[in-house]
Protein backbone atom coordinates (compact mmCIF):
# COMPACT_ATOMS: atom_id res chain seq x y z
CA UNK A 1 0.00 0.00 0.00
CA UNK A 2 1.32 3.54 -0.64
CA UNK A 3 0.93 6.73 1.52
CA UNK A 4 -1.51 7.81 -1.56
CA UNK A 5 -3.64 5.02 -1.40
CA UNK A 6 -3.97 5.16 2.31
CA UNK A 7 -5.46 9.00 2.12
CA UNK A 8 -7.91 8.20 -0.46
CA UNK A 9 -9.55 4.37 1.03
CA UNK A 10 -11.51 4.97 4.54
CA UNK A 11 -11.39 1.34 4.80
CA UNK A 12 -7.71 1.30 5.10
CA UNK A 13 -7.41 3.85 7.52
CA UNK A 14 -9.64 2.66 9.31
CA UNK A 15 -7.42 -0.63 9.36
CA UNK A 16 -4.67 1.33 10.21
CA UNK A 17 -5.35 3.06 13.47
CA UNK A 18 -3.59 2.20 16.35
CA UNK A 19 -1.22 0.31 14.54
CA UNK A 20 2.68 0.79 13.65
CA UNK A 21 3.15 2.02 9.67
CA UNK A 22 6.09 1.10 7.83
CA UNK A 23 7.22 3.45 5.35
CA UNK A 24 9.67 1.93 2.75
CA UNK A 25 11.57 3.60 0.00
CA UNK A 26 10.70 6.81 2.82
CA UNK A 27 13.18 9.50 0.72
CA UNK A 28 9.81 9.26 -2.12
CA UNK A 29 8.16 11.18 0.39
CA UNK A 30 7.43 14.46 -0.56
CA UNK A 31 6.62 17.21 2.36
CA UNK A 32 2.73 17.29 1.70
CA UNK A 33 2.32 13.66 1.94
CA UNK A 34 4.84 13.33 4.67
CA UNK A 35 2.59 15.95 6.41
CA UNK A 36 -0.14 13.65 5.57
CA UNK A 37 1.46 10.75 7.33
CA UNK A 38 2.18 12.51 10.33
CA UNK A 39 -1.03 14.10 10.88
CA UNK A 40 -2.94 10.71 9.74
CA UNK A 41 -0.47 8.85 12.68
CA UNK A 42 -1.20 11.46 15.67
CA UNK A 43 -4.82 11.64 14.74
CA UNK A 44 -5.44 7.94 14.36
CA UNK A 45 -2.43 7.05 17.50
CA UNK A 46 -0.33 5.38 15.08
CA UNK A 47 3.64 4.94 15.13
CA UNK A 48 5.67 5.50 11.85
CA UNK A 49 8.48 3.48 11.15
CA UNK A 50 10.55 4.69 8.21
CA UNK A 51 13.23 2.99 6.16
CA UNK A 52 15.63 3.82 2.68
CA UNK A 53 18.32 5.25 1.92
CA UNK A 54 17.78 9.14 1.79
CA UNK A 55 20.81 8.93 -0.47
CA UNK A 56 19.08 7.20 -2.59
CA UNK A 57 16.58 8.62 -4.40
CA UNK A 58 14.27 12.03 -3.52
CA UNK A 59 11.00 12.96 -3.65
CA UNK A 60 9.10 13.98 -7.07
CA UNK A 61 7.12 16.65 -5.38
CA UNK A 62 8.80 19.20 -2.82
CA UNK A 63 10.40 18.81 -0.28
CA UNK A 64 13.12 16.23 1.51
CA UNK A 65 11.38 15.26 4.56
CA UNK A 66 13.16 11.70 5.42
CA UNK A 67 16.63 13.33 4.61
CA UNK A 68 16.43 16.52 6.74
CA UNK A 69 14.21 14.46 9.74
CA UNK A 70 17.48 12.46 9.88
CA UNK A 71 20.17 15.59 9.31
CA UNK A 72 18.07 17.50 11.87
CA UNK A 73 18.42 14.29 14.52
CA UNK A 74 14.21 13.86 14.45
CA UNK A 75 14.38 10.39 13.89
CA UNK A 76 16.14 7.63 15.55
CA UNK A 77 18.27 6.13 13.65
CA UNK A 78 19.72 2.70 12.71
CA UNK A 79 22.36 2.10 9.54
CA UNK A 80 22.73 -1.08 8.16
CA UNK A 81 26.26 -1.97 7.00
CA UNK A 82 26.14 -4.91 5.66
CA UNK A 83 24.32 -5.82 2.32
CA UNK A 84 22.32 -9.07 2.69
CA UNK A 85 20.05 -8.86 -0.79
CA UNK A 86 22.91 -9.32 -3.20
CA UNK A 87 24.57 -12.99 -3.22
CA UNK A 88 26.85 -12.79 -5.88
CA UNK A 89 29.46 -11.67 -4.93
CA UNK A 90 30.86 -9.42 -8.09
CA UNK A 91 27.53 -7.69 -7.91
CA UNK A 92 27.68 -7.06 -4.36
CA UNK A 93 30.99 -5.90 -4.70
CA UNK A 94 29.51 -3.29 -7.30
CA UNK A 95 26.78 -2.07 -5.01
CA UNK A 96 29.19 -1.32 -2.26
CA UNK A 97 31.05 0.74 -5.10
CA UNK A 98 28.06 2.93 -5.52
CA UNK A 99 27.06 3.00 -2.17
CA UNK A 100 30.31 4.69 -1.30
CA UNK A 101 29.99 6.52 -4.12
CA UNK A 102 32.49 5.10 -6.03
CA UNK A 103 30.59 5.18 -9.37
CA UNK A 104 33.22 4.42 -11.98
CA UNK A 105 34.71 1.14 -9.74
CA UNK A 106 31.25 0.11 -9.81
CA UNK A 107 30.88 0.29 -13.51
CA UNK A 108 34.29 -1.09 -14.13
CA UNK A 109 33.30 -4.26 -11.78
CA UNK A 110 29.98 -4.41 -14.06
CA UNK A 111 31.66 -4.20 -16.95
CA UNK A 112 34.29 -6.72 -15.90
CA UNK A 113 32.26 -9.52 -14.95
CA UNK A 114 30.64 -8.93 -18.33
CA UNK A 115 27.14 -7.55 -16.52
CA UNK A 116 26.98 -5.01 -18.67
CA UNK A 117 26.86 -5.93 -22.59
CA UNK A 118 27.31 -3.21 -25.57
CA UNK A 119 26.34 -3.50 -28.92
CA UNK A 120 26.85 -1.20 -31.41
CA UNK A 121 23.57 -0.39 -33.01
CA UNK A 122 19.62 -0.13 -30.66
CA UNK A 123 18.78 -3.42 -33.24
CA UNK A 124 21.47 -5.42 -32.23
CA UNK A 125 20.86 -4.46 -28.43
CA UNK A 126 16.98 -5.34 -28.46
CA UNK A 127 17.62 -8.38 -30.36
CA UNK A 128 19.84 -9.62 -27.58
CA UNK A 129 17.23 -8.48 -24.99
CA UNK A 130 14.51 -10.19 -26.57
CA UNK A 131 16.54 -13.73 -26.90
CA UNK A 132 17.41 -13.43 -23.43
CA UNK A 133 13.96 -13.18 -22.31
CA UNK A 134 12.70 -15.94 -24.71
CA UNK A 135 15.42 -17.93 -23.02
CA UNK A 136 13.66 -16.77 -19.46
CA UNK A 137 10.38 -17.58 -21.07
CA UNK A 138 11.45 -21.30 -21.86
CA UNK A 139 12.93 -21.75 -18.38
CA UNK A 140 9.89 -20.66 -16.62
CA UNK A 141 7.78 -22.75 -18.45
CA UNK A 142 9.32 -25.75 -18.42
CA UNK A 143 9.91 -24.88 -14.84
CA UNK A 144 5.92 -25.08 -14.73
CA UNK A 145 5.47 -28.01 -16.58
CA UNK A 146 7.64 -30.69 -14.95
CA UNK A 147 6.16 -33.44 -13.18
CA UNK A 148 8.59 -33.60 -10.33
Amino acid sequence: MTVDRLRVDPRLQIEAAGRVLFCDEASFLDNARAEWLFTFARDHHCRVVFWGDPRQHDAVERGTPFADLLEDQTLARADLEKIYRQTNAQLLAAVEDYHARRLEAGFNRLHQAEMIRERDTETQALQQIASAARRISETISAAGTSST
